[in-house]
This record gives structure tokens, C-alpha cells and sequence, in this order.
């Protein structure tokens, strides 16, 4: 994608400008995601979010400025968010028009009260989610500078364009690697190590 962006003469600057409001866009709706897949309805939310992925890949597609682009990362935060929110709900296994909805939508007279109260008792109220919450954002933010970084690097280093699928693919394994022990790390070393071990490699 820095590639993609270089060529239509972005700088880095501009790069992490677009990321940093795709991640804004995921963040801030992160928690009221959850919330309008249970009222609404998770088919419904499934099928907005696709169609707003859609849009923000149409937009890459067919524009070349910085404002484009910054409207595409908005669409596809917003509709990325969309679908985290209503598949982790739902486990779904087929396709979005072909799911049904089994469980009884609740009739809320006040959607925004009651989104306002389920984030005081998220960031607020319950102290330990809220921990959690926070320290499961900084990672992942962490993670994703991180993983933003690595054509910018690439780049500064000279390597030859046809060894970047390479090495993603290296970096991606490695992330595969990594999920698949890391339960077994969790129950060995304990929650509190284990965090502990995650924020000092993040660190490192």
C-alpha cells in the first residue's frame, strides 16, 4: 500500500495520516458496533459493512488525492468495525444474505442513552475491562505502526520490489506461529505474564 500511495505522490506523512483515521474511525466505534449488531441486527450490520468496504475500495480504485483516499479509509474503518462487531456476535459460517437472525431483537426506546451507558460501564464503571480495553488498543496500534513501517523500511533499505511478498509472507507465518501457541503460552506463563511478555516485545 506505501507503494500505492507513493505513487500518487503521498508522502510518508500522509500515509500514517490516512491509517491514523482508519484506526480513529475502527476505534471509535468499536464498542457501539456490538451494541447495533444485537438491536439492529447482525445480517443487517454484516451487509452494511460489506457494502461500505465496497465503497472505500471503489474509491481507491477510481481517485488519486489525499482527500479520496482520507474518505476511503473512513468508509473502510467504519465498515470494518461493522462487521468485527457483528460477526464476533454472531460466528457465522455462510454467507451474509443467507444468514437468520435466532435471537430476539431488543426494542430500546433510546439507542443513545443507552450506547452512552454501555461505554460508561466499559471504560468507566468496570475498571478491569476498561484495562483491558486500553491495553488491547495500545497493542494493537503498536502492532500496526509496526506492520505500517515495514515497506517505509523496505523501501529506505533498497530491497528489490519482488522480495516484498516475500517477506510479508515470512512476517504473516510468523503471526500464524505465534496464534497458534500462544494459549499454550497463556495457560504455561499465566494472564498477567503473558501480557507482561507481549508489552516487552511490543517494547523491544
Amino acid at each position: 500500500i506505501v507503494l500505492f500511495y507513493e505513487d500518487h505522490g503521498l508522502g510518508l506523512q500522509d500515509v500514517f495520516i490516512l491509517k491514523s483515521v482508519y484506526s480513529v474511525a475502527a476505534v471509535a466505534l468499536e464498542i457501539p458496533s456490538g451494541y447495533l449488531a444485537d438491536v439492529w441486527g447482525r445480517k443487517k450490520c454484516l451487509i452494511l459493512g460489506c457494502i461500505l468496504f465496497f465503497g472505500g475500495y471503489l474509491c481507491y480504485s477510481f481517485t488519486s488525492t489525499f482527500t479520496a483516499f482520507l474518505f476511503a479509509e473512513i468508509l473502510l474503518g467504519t465498515g470494518q468495525t461493522l462487521v468485527n462487531g457483528a460477526d464476533s456476535a454472531l460466528l457465522y459460517d455462510t454467507t451474509a444474505f443467507a444468514l437468520q437472525e435466532f435471537n430476539t431483537k431488543s426494542k430500546v426506546q433510546n439507542p443513545v442513552s443507552e450506547i452512552l451507558r454501555i461505554l460508561k460501564y466499559s471504560l468507566v464503571t468496570n475498571r478491569r475491562l476498561c484495562y483491558n480495553i486500553m491495553f488491547s488498543g495500545i497493542i494493537g496500534a503498536a502492532t500496526l505502526t509496526m506492520a505500517w513501517f515495514v515497506q517505509p523500511v523496505l523501501m529506505k533499505l533498497e530491497a528489490p520490489t519482488s522480495y516484498y511478498g516475500v517477506i510479508w509472507t515470512v512476517l504473516n507465518l510468523t503471526v500464524g506461529l505465534s496464534a497458534l501457541y500462544s494459549d499454550r503460552v497463556e495457560r504455561y506463563f499465566g494472564m498477567r505474564k503473558s501480557n507482561t511478555f507481549i508489552l516487552l516485545v511490543i517494547i523491544g
